[in-house]
């Protein structure tokens, strides 16, 4: 695109492989979603606030600024054909001044956990009991309604486990660590508003449905796994664990129903519980490649993050194959390694020079 040229958004014809795609933010899912890009022939922009962030390092240009920064959005979105971003937490003035695919609304659906089951929900989805907390009375209230057990949540900004609060029925013992924790002191450790509780679920296991679609609403889906948690994080996803075809099918089913509603453009990743009886409840949703995704980059014929960048870009989409049954398991900060690679063995390196514990660093994918 011609420097100083006013931004156009999506076409329905597809974009020339001489486009350039830009992304914002800094991580792994960037520099992926880059490589990705690259491998077919576009060029790609990146927008992010580390100028040796795992996106920097592979990028072709890169405009290190402030994600508010109104003068270097403006600069940086006359330089790309479209924009994506690869964290859902980006401010929405960064999502809107570049017409971001996703789209910006859907974005702020995902930033705020309370509109996100609502959007959900009014798309034929089935969330688990879920209340607006904005005081201490709020959450009495709401205990009440679900039976003295829940998860109190911020509504913005937590991720692996982060801002989350686990509340039980008896009241003596809120967090296991602390077991004279009772509820006021548990309320004394959070924002004191902008909360969601979340009833409990009795679920089986967590699968995650990805589907992309393009601007002409085209979608394609990829087979669901079993996601594995340790400590609020994505241990390792297992394709096809437990996850039979009815499960798959319902998941699929749900994904195509808030994709269409959403009119999503791009990649879209929502994690479900599953119940004893093969029924589903939606967790939450990312517009954007999802951990649980990784495995694709060798067990299918196409990865997560070539779908997102086809339906980024408009062209046909066709439904991923999957190649091999897969376990994708992340490495952390704290048990930093590098794996042995071989035929069916794939170590990704993230390119972060800081492990600190939680921090994924890599993750390791093996097939058969």
């Amino acid at each position: 695109m011609t420097p100083g040229r006013p931004f156009a958004p999506v076409t329905p014809a597809p974009l020339s492989r001489r486009a350039t795609i830009g992304i914002l933010g800094d991580g792994q899912l960037g520099r992926m979603l880059a490589q990705a890009a690259q491998r077919r022939g576009f060029q790609v922009h990146g927008f992010g606030q580390n100028p040796d962030s795992p996106l920097a390092q592979v990028t072709q240009a890169f405009t290190c600024a402030a994600f508010d920064d109104t003068a270097a959005l403006d600069q940086f979105a006359r330089q790309c054909d479209v924009v994506t971003s690869e964290f859902e937490n980006v401010p929405l003035i960064a999502l809107q001044q570049t017409n971001c695919r996703p789209q910006a609304p859907i974005f702020a659906l995902a930033q705020d956990r309370l509109q996100e089951k609502q959007a959900a929900e009014a798309a034929g989805l089935r969330a688990a009991p879920f209340y607006a907390i904005d005081s201490f009375d709020d959450l009495q209230a709401a205990l009440r309604h679900v039976g003295g057990a829940g998860i109190l949540k911020t509504r913005r900004m937590g991720y692996d486990g982060k801002g989350q609060w686990r509340i039980h029925p008896d009241m003596d013992r809120i967090n296991p660590n602390r077991p004279d924790t009772d509820l006021a002191a548990l309320w004394a450790q959070t924002p004191g508003r902008d909360l969601i509780l979340e009833g409990l679920v009795d679920f089986q296991f967590e699968t995650s449905a990805l589907i992309a679609r393009n601007a002409r609403g085209h979608v394609a889906l990829f087979p669901c796994g079993q996601n594995v948690h340790r400590d609020g994080i994505l241990f390792q996803s297992i394709v096809p664990g437990q996850v039979g075809p009815e499960i798959e099918a319902k998941a699929h089913a749900w994904a195509g129903q808030l994709a269409a509603s959403l009119d999503l453009v791009g990649l879209l990743a929502i994690e479900f519980f599953v119940l004893a009886g093969g029924g589903l409840i939606f967790n939450e949703m990312a517009p954007r490649p999802h951990n649980s995704g990784h495995w694709t980059l060798e067990g299918c014929d196409q990865s997560q993050f070539d779908l997102a960048i086809s339906a980024l870009v408009n062209e046909d989409l066709r439904a991923p194959t999957q190649l091999s049954p897969a376990i994708m398991t992340n490495v952390l900060g704290q048990d930093i390694l590098t794996p042995k690679t071989g035929p069916k063995t794939f170590w990704h390196d993230y390119g972060k020079t800081d492990p600190k514990p939680g921090r994924k660093m890599g993750h390791v994918t093996v097939l058969g």
